[in-house]
């Protein structure tokens, strides 16, 4: 029997009928799904939603998944083939369950999820590789209003083909949670870690932005992981530090918060008529800017309009009195804040703040380029701080361009004088209560005001709020200078960093790295 089968499938029987029609099958089913995956990866590459309102062959509302499929069937006969197959079961409004066809959405899934379990495994097996990483995290909610985690890994990777090292940021999977406290984060972190076998002792820094809840010192994530791992040093994002510095400035005192809070109404009042957007486009040309609290460019695109187009939004705001009939109230927004812009105060905001943030903004775009190393970093907010020290001795040239403005515009170049009510004090017997009181000029009284509460106090608060929201990245930097700097240290500065570094990473680095680094 055994003999008459071989016979028969060597081509001399039905049974080799039977061999090269399965065959031939199953190479039609490996085509097929070869294309199938194709399709996925073009569409997960690039981020594209696979599914639709429809599931139906020839619906335009079938998804990208399968219109893509039904424009390769244009030219493909496999594709085309199969296609008209499951069409065919369509129109008939016959079900397709128990009939393999690879098309439904569970499959797409499917396909979706063994090219992630595909892609984790040779990160995983990356990281292994390189041993030491960090950790970085960060949340939002999704459209379904929940709170989503996201969980990467950075690390340092020999590629095989370039043999060059690698700086790898890879993402590792999203993190579903409700509670927003660093307990619980640390805790599914962890969790995460060691449901994908990443050892903790192999981690050396983390990275989260400055929320209380990750940052904290005492119950934050970042004190938490210390607490097990005490070499996972925690490196705030740069350029949400650099974000929260703005953002702290702009709410220093009341006359800071009217300036930007005008600039908001601005804003809001323009967007809200086309009629008003028609005017200020005619008059300006150029569309106004509003204000987030997290995009980081905001407040300069807000103000820029201010100091390059102030003639033409001031008409823009009489158009709009003038020529639209508004209710009591819009009228009256509208009178006020002509009347605010109309002022010198505003001008010498502009001016100030223009710069301000305009500084601020040119470091943080080049810190969130790739690239940049620590040292790098510190050193572009050591530069920060001296422009803006610098700023307060350029503050009479800033006057007089805000001086040069106003008479342009015929705004007298005065601040507001300040209403300031004398004490009343006990005279005594012996005082001559008709002495002459000198009074001081309210105009250098008021300059004085503005030039007290919103340009040294405003400067003061920020290099504050630089030098304390940097410090990690400073004592990090300091604690690595026998690496990022040593070509700039003394043999005695560098052995005795070296040794500090070496006492921290006793497991990771030896005594001969000193003399490596000598030689």
């Amino acid at each position: 029997m055994w003999k008459n089968l071989q016979q028969s499938l060597l081509g001399f029987g039905v049974d080799s009928q039977l061999q090269k029609q399965i065959l031939s099958e199953t190479e039609k089913w490996k085509a097929i799904l070869k294309r199938l995956l194709d399709v996925t990866l073009f569409l997960a590459y690039r981020g594209l939603p696979f599914q639709g309102s429809s599931t139906k062959i020839g619906n335009v509302n079938n998804g990208n998944f399968l219109g893509i499929l039904e424009l390769l069937g244009r030219y493909d006969e496999i594709t085309r083939g199969h296609l008209a197959y499951v069409k065919e079961y369509q129109n008939k409004g016959e079900s397709m369950k128990g009939r393999t066809h690879y098309l439904s959405w569970m499959s797409q899934n499917e396909f979706i999820s063994h090219c992630g379990d595909k892609i984790l495994k040779h990160i995983l097996e990356e990281r292994t590789e390189s041993i030491y990483y960090s950790i970085i995290a960060d949340a939002t909610p999704d459209v379904s209003h929940q709170e989503q985690n996201v969980l990467s890994l950075r690390y340092v990777f020999r590629n095989k083909e370039t043999k060059q090292l690698e700086i790898q940021e890879r993402f590792i999977e999203f993190l579903n949670f409700n509670e927003k406290t660093g307990e619980s984060i640390a805790t599914m972190l962890l969790a995460a870690l060691d449901r994908h076998k990443i050892p903790l002792p192999d981690c050396r820094a983390q990275a989260y932005d400055n929320g209380s809840n990750m940052s904290g010192k005492i119950k934050g994530v970042q004190a938490r992981i210390l607490e097990k791992n005490n070499i996972a040093f925690y490196s705030p994002c740069s350029a949400h530090s650099l974000n929260l510095v703005d953002v702290n400035a702009v709410k220093i005192n009341s006359r800071v918060k009217t300036f930007f809070g005008c600039l908001q109404s601005l804003f809001v009042s323009f967007s809200s008529s086309p009629a008003k957007r028609n005017i200020l486009s005619e008059e300006v040309g150029v569309s106004l800017g509003s204000q987030s609290e997290t995009r980081w460019s905001s407040r300069v695109s807000a103000i820029r309009p201010i100091v390059k187009h102030l003639p033409g939004i001031l008409k823009s705001l009489n158009r709009v009195l003038t020529e639209i009939n508004m209710p009591d109230k819009m009228y009256s927004e509208i009178m006020a804040l002509k009347k605010y812009f109309s002022s010198f105060e505003c001008i010498a905001m502009a001016s100030f703040w223009f710069k301000v943030l305009s500084s601020i903004n040119e470091r943080n775009i080049i810190i969130q380029s790739r690239g940049i190393s620590l040292e790098v970093e510190i050193d572009l907010i050591k530069d920060l701080i001296n422009e803006l020290n610098n700023i307060i001795d350029e503050w009479p040239t800033i006057l007089n361009e805000a001086s040069l403005v106003a008479n342009n515009l015929n705004i007298i170049p005065n601040f507001p004088e300040e209403e300031r009510r004398a004490k009343k004090r006990k005279v005594f017997h012996d005082e001559v209560q008709s002495e002459t009181i000198i009074q001081p000029n309210k105009a250098i009284v008021a300059q004085d005001s503005f030039k007290r509460d919103v340009i040294f106090n405003s400067i003061d608060v920020i290099i504050t709020d630089l030098t304390h929201r940097f410090e990690a990245h400073k004592n990090l930097c300091n604690l690595f200078s026998p690496i990022l700097c040593y070509m700039k240290l003394s043999c005695e500065e560098l052995e005795v960093n070296l040794k500090k570094m070496i006492e921290i990473y006793p497991n990771d680095l030896s005594s001969n790295m000193l003399d490596e680094l000598f030689h």
